[in-house]
């Protein structure tokens, strides 16, 4: 005659739920750690589009510090009017255009001011000062697009016995009158 454990078979089908039970939480685990995966990428690709913007207008001007800004031609600096600096206004007039290599066209201007420090050495200071205009296309057959820009950039160079150094720049934000 056959007899059955009845014990081991009641377990059998109990153990049935406590298998599935770690499966349910490693499930819940795999989702919520893939939920916050998302998430993150998200606030990720959120953060580079708000950067976007900023990181293009970096790309440009640092096309204009390479072409003119390090390679400064002290003979195109008008002497400034000012002790030191005059103030940049809305109307500023600007005495040299740019078109950089990546299709933005910015005008500038260079001012000098020569301090005389007291050991008799001469200190001549440049200030570099640009407004990106527009954005041409390099193909010939479209229209340039014109920025509508406050911004201001300024470098201020120094030159002691015929060396130059950058130890400035500004950016300003001029407000109409």
């Amino acid at each position: 005659m056959i007899q059955f454990n009845r014990q081991c078979f009641v377990n059998r089908y109990a153990l049935r739920g406590w298998i599935g039970f770690p499966i349910v939480l490693l499930s819940l685990a795999i989702a919520s750690f893939t939920l916050v995966f998302y998430q993150k990428l998200s606030d990720m690709r959120h953060w580079n589009a708000l950067q976007a913007p900023i990181t293009a207008d970096a790309n440009y001007w640092g096309g204009f510090i390479q072409k003119i800004v390090y390679n400064a031609d002290i003979t195109k600096a008008t002497p400034s009017v000012c002790y030191g600096f005059c103030p940049i206004k809305e109307n500023t007039v600007w005495v040299y255009k740019a078109t950089l290599d990546n299709g933005v066209q910015i005008q500038w201007n260079m001012n000098s001011f020569k301090f005389v420090e007291s050991e008799g050495e001469n200190k001549i200071t440049f200030r570099i000062c640009a407004q990106a205009v527009a954005l041409v296309s390099l193909t010939k057959s479209s229209v340039p697009q014109y920025l509508d820009s406050p911004e201001i950039h300024c470098w201020w160079l120094n030159q002691v016995n015929d060396k130059f150094s950058i130890f400035g720049q500004m950016v300003f934000y001029i407000q109409p009158d």
